[in-house]
């Protein structure tokens, strides 16, 4: 049986939502958390990729400092 690596996606503009559907869509990938400072970004994303409970949609990235067995972070800033 293969571990799954459990992670969270921080940014959920343009780049971060295409992270977030690949990361979804890896059977060796198991997203714990997305943050984003924008509610509606969070918003978007749990309506767009359907994203249960078991997801914490959180605004402030510290926040997953707090989530056991957390083991990778994916960072999706502005290209600005």
């Amino acid at each position: 049986m293969t571990t799954r690596v459990r992670l969270a996606v921080l940014g959920l503009g343009r780049w971060g939502v295409h992270l977030l559907r690949n990361f979804l869509a890896l059977p060796q990938a198991q997203v714990v958390a997305v943050v984003d400072p924008t509610g509606a970004a969070l918003e978007r994303a749990a309506s767009q990729f359907e994203l249960g409970p078991e997801v914490q949609q959180l605004k402030d990235w510290r926040e997953i400092l707090q989530i056991e067995g957390l083991e990778a972070v994916a960072i999706a800033t502005p290209a600005a």
